[in-house]
């Protein structure tokens, strides 16, 4: 029967199906069933769900999640090794019992995964950001994103969940350092290429070389691995192997580039905690806080009417460049609050490195304020503030 929608099915024609599909010519008298099952034309597409595989029986193979897994051996990474250069999975080819049936269902356009990181440029500045693509969604899969959940996880079930991210490998030096690039909250349809993290700034700017040797790195994490916590951070010692996503005609999971030394740049933090114990003092839920920090005439934070809850710990950063004369200021609006409707006015117990403060009775509000000033290398706005609850009365 001929092949329908993209899959050879049943019956098997070795000439009209299969030497077709691959798009090959037979290379002798006959067409050979053992030569096209054995991949030794490398044409088979190894990610296909059914395709020849290696089993101990002439007899119909009955395909399972457990025999795709067997089938392919994933491409990892551990911090501290060289990069790899090929993310192309192993095959398990058969080299035995080679069946016709094992063509049934086999579609050469199936891929677990497409995205590619062939968009980052040759040579990178620190600087450049990117969102790459990831879909699973093909006409041609036969189970969309299992395909890919089973890869990364071992995982027959075909339904455990994973975060996508870059790891970034530099040569800095003799040794080449992993990084783990920032994940967007909605990052299962996408990557996130960013440097912009102080301690990588930092250790690339000191270092004294103006260009570093990269290669990025498109990998998968499932739930529960242990490296799917967000953030920048490094990973050279912390042990874990991260499964490359499988290179096809669809996915370029590796790219080599260059990366520039970074700009001299200021790094700017808003931090906001409730200082109190949670008992004597506190925050009551749905306070409005503002706050706002400008480098130059830009604003770079803005908090307006903020609601703060007990036990809040509230960070925002970001970062410019810094090259030139450049300046910072920042401000923070805190509030008096009432723990009952009828209570009295509590005004908040501040600590801060707050440039001055001034409290407007008018307003019932405390201002804090970082007076403008030089931009440098770094600009915290470190603000603790908490309310002596009225009512309380310690346990006897």
């Amino acid at each position: 029967m001929p092949i329908q929608n993209g899959q050879i099915t049943a019956p098997v024609s070795l000439q009209a199906d299969v030497y077709a599909a691959l798009g090959l010519q037979k290379t002798g008298t006959y067409y050979d069933i053992g030569y096209i099952c054995s991949n030794q034309h490398g044409q088979t597409n190894r990610y296909s769900y059914r395709k020849p595989i290696e089993e101990n029986t002439p007899a119909e193979v009955q395909f399972t999640n457990q025999k795709y897994i067997d089938s392919l051996t994933p491409v990892t990474y551990r911090g501290g090794q060289t990069p790899p250069t090929s993310a192309l999975y192993g095959y398990n080819a058969p080299g035995s019992w080679y069946r016709l049936t094992d063509w049934v269902g086999y579609r050469h356009t199936e891929y677990p995964v497409r995205a590619s990181l062939a968009s980052l440029p040759a040579t990178a500045d620190f600087e450049h950001t990117e969102r790459i693509s990831v879909s699973y969604a093909d006409s041609g899969q036969l189970v969309k994103t299992a395909l890919l959940s089973m890869l990364l996880s071992g995982n027959p079930s075909a339904s455990v969940a994973w975060y996508n991210r870059i790891l970034i490998l530099i040569k800095v030096g003799t040794a080449w350092r992993a990084f783990l690039l920032k994940r967007y909250v909605m990052d299962y349809g996408y990557v996130n290429f960013d440097l912009m993290d102080q301690t990588l700034y930092t250790l690339l700017r000191g270092n004294g070389a103006d260009t570093f040797q990269a290669v990025a790195l498109l990998v998968g994490i499932p739930y529960g691995h242990g490296g799917e916590r967000d953030g920048i951070r490094e990973v050279t010692q912390d042990g874990l192997t991260y499964t490359l996503l499988p290179q096809s005609p669809a996915c370029s999971p590796i790219r080599q580039f260059t990366l520039r030394k970074p700009k001299r740049r200021c790094f700017m933090t808003l931090h906001i905690e409730d200082s109190g114990n949670s008992r004597e003092y506190w925050v009551p839920d749905g306070t409005l806080i503002q706050a706002s920090l400008t480098y130059d005439s830009e604003t770079v934070f803005v908090l307006s009417s903020h609601a703060f809850d007990q036990g809040d710990d509230y960070t925002d950063e970001d970062s410019r460049v810094n090259e030139g004369t450049h300046y910072v200021q920042g401000e923070v609006q805190l509030p008096d609050v009432r723990f009952t409707d009828n209570g009295q006015w509590v005004k908040p117990e501040v600590q801060s490195n707050a440039s001055r403060t001034e409290y407007d009775a008018a307003l019932q509000t405390t201002f804090l304020y970082w007076d403008r000033q030089v931009a440098g290398d770094d600009f915290t706005m470190d603000v603790g503030f908490t309310y002596a609850d009225p009512n309380y009365r310690p346990e006897t």
